[in-house]
């Protein structure tokens, strides 16, 4: 009943990666864990219940919008 906890597990702990590396500014690593995080969900998806698909899903779009046109390029605060 409660084994998808360990599956989100997984998934929130990719998507604590991409905010940390977002708020410190380390675009390959926010990159790469967004997509481990997309992977991961996609892989999982049908096994989750519908709330924790709806807020995941809600973290992935968000993260994706806040990263568009990311790159190497993009200097903040220097």
């Amino acid at each position: 009943m409660f084994g998808f906890k360990r599956k989100t597990g997984e998934i929130d702990a990719q998507l604590t990666i991409v905010a940390n590396s977002l708020a410190n500014n380390y675009k390959d690593a926010a990159r790469d864990g967004l997509k481990e995080a997309k992977r991961l969900f996609e892989a999982l998806e049908g096994e989750l219940p519908e709330r924790e698909r709806k807020r995941i899903r809600q973290q992935i779009d968000s993260f994706q919008e806040q990263m568009k046109g990311y790159s190497h390029y993009n200097h903040i605060g220097w």
